[in-house]
C-alpha cells in the first residue's frame, strides 16, 4: 500500500507545482504590466513603424531556487505539504486497496491515511537529490530564456517599451515549456525543487527584477539601437558593414561568452596614485556574428 501512497503522493505533489508555477507567472504577468505602465510616455513613439529590427536573447526575471540542502528538503516537506496531498490522498482510498489487493480486508481510515501520507513524504524527502535538482533547475532555467524581437526606435524608452511588451509574450510561451518540464519530472527531488522555487516567499520580488532588468536594457542596449534608427532615418547606415563602429560609440567588439559581442566601456580613473584605474564591459547584444542586427543578452563583467 505504501508504494501506492507514495505514487499518488508525487502525482499530487505534481499538481501543486503547476498550480503554483501558475500562480506565480501571474504575478510575473502583472509585474510586467506594472513595468509597462512605467513607460506609458513612450507609447505614441514606440507605436511608430521602424525599418529596423534586433534579435535580443533575455532571460525572463523569474527566480528559480538553487537546489536545497537535505535539511532545507525535509523541513520544506513538512506538515503544510504532507497535508495537502493527504487530501487528495483521502478521496482515493478505495484506488490505494484496490492496487494493493486488501480492499474489503484492511480498514483504512483518515488516521492511517494521514500517516501513510506522512510516512510516504519523509521517506521521498529523505532521499532528495541535488543532482536531480540540479537538472531540473537547468531545465527550468533554459525555458526562461527567450529570442525577442525589438523594433529599431529612435527614443530609448520607445524601445524600452516594446522590449518590455515582448518580454510578455516570451514569458507566456516560457510558461507552456515549463509546463512540459514539471510534467517530465520523474522523481520527488525535481518535483519538490520547482515546488520550493515558486514558495510565495520567491516570487514577491517580479517587479523589482524587471525595473533593474529595463534599466540595464536602457543603458547597455537601447542607446545603440537608437543610433542606428537614427542612422538609418539620415541615410548614413552602413547596412553592407554590420560590425562597423560609428562615432561617439563607446563600444569594443570582443569574443565573450562563446561569440562575439558589442561591449560599451564605462572607464573609472584611479581615485589616487595608490589606485588603479578599471574598465567595466557591459555586454549589449547586438552580436552581427549571426546576421544584421542581432543581439544577445544583458550579461555585465568587469575588467
Amino acid at each position: 500500500m505504501q508504494t501506492e501512497v507514495d505514487k499518488i503522493g508525487i502525482e499530487q505533489l505534481r499538481l501543486l507545482v503547476v498550480a503554483q508555477a501558475g500562480d506565480a507567472f501571474t504575478l510575473y504577468i502583472s509585474a510586467i504590466d506594472q513595468a509597462t505602465g512605467d513607460l506609458k510616455a513612450a507609447e505614441a513613439k514606440a507605436a511608430k513603424q521602424t525599418q529596423l529590427a534586433f534579435e535580443i536573447l533575455i532571460a525572463l526575471a523569474v527566480v528559480v531556487g538553487t537546489p536545497l540542502t537535505a535539511s532545507a528538503a525535509a523541513a520544506l516537506a513538512g506538515p503544510a505539504l504532507q497535508a495537502k496531498i493527504a487530501t487528495t490522498l483521502a478521496t482515493q482510498a478505495d484506488r490505494i486497496l484496490t492496487t494493493a489487493g486488501v480492499k474489503n480486508t484492511v480498514p483504512i481510515t483518515n488516521a492511517i491515511l494521514e500517516t501513510a501520507t506522512k510516512d510516504s513524504v519523509i521517506r521521498l524527502a529523505k532521499s532528495y537529490s541535488t543532482s536531480d535538482a540540479q537538472r531540473i533547475t537547468g531545465e527550468a532555467i533554459k525555458s526562461f530564456s527567450k529570442t525577442v524581437s525589438v523594433g529599431g526606435h529612435d527614443d530609448v524608452d520607445a524601445c524600452a517599451l516594446d522590449y518590455v511588451k515582448q518580454i510578455k509574450i516570451a514569458a507566456t510561451a516560457s510558461k507552456t515549456v515549463l509546463n512540459g518540464v514539471v510534467a517530465g519530472a520523474t522523481n520527488f527531488s525535481q518535483l519538490l525543487q520547482v515546488y520550493f522555487s515558486f514558495l510565495p516567499e520567491n516570487t514577491g520580488k517580479y517587479y523589482e527584477g524587471l525595473t533593474k532588468q529595463i534599466a540595464l536594457f536602457k543603458t547597455n542596449v537601447a542607446p545603440m539601437i537608437v543610433k542606428k534608427a537614427r542612422l538609418k532615418a539620415e541615410g548614413n547606415l552602413d547596412e553592407n558593414d554590420p560590425d562597423r563602429l560609428y562615432a561617439g560609440e563607446n563600444v569594443v567588439k570582443m569574443n565573450a561568452f562563446g561569440r562575439m559581442r558589442f561591449a560599451r566601456i564605462d572607464f573609472s580613473p584611479a581615485r589616487s596614485p595608490s589606485h588603479q584605474s578599471h574598465a567595466k564591459l557591459s555586454f549589449c547584444g547586438l552580436d552581427t556574428s549571426r546576421g544584421r542586427g542581432r543581439g544577445e543578452g544583458l550579461e555585465t563583467a568587469g575588467a
